[in-house]
């Protein structure tokens, strides 16, 4: 299945994936701003967007992690950033 992503909801979604090691375990916002060098409401806003897409699970004050489609459209990225 393919997801018109744009490059910051890409960049989000990578960044899950890395912070998370693969698994399938909840990154917190707080950290996934901080990697980002983001605020962490900018964080909270597209999470609530990937949510909708169904590409992770987010829950407030739990953090998020990739939903396996999340985590396909994930490693797609990573290759696909790699081949460039």
């Amino acid at each position: 299945m393919y997801y018109q992503l744009s490059p910051t909801e890409q960049n989000y979604i990578k960044q899950i994936y890395a912070l998370s090691d693969g698994n399938h375990q909840n990154v917190l916002t707080s950290d996934l701003a901080a990697a980002i060098k983001i605020k962490a409401a900018t964080a909270t806003d597209m999470l609530s967007r990937l949510s909708d897409k169904k590409l992770v699970d987010y829950e407030k004050y739990y953090g998020a992690r990739l939903t396996d489609k999340g985590k396909q459209v994930a490693l797609n990225i990573i290759r696909k950033h790699r081949l460039w």
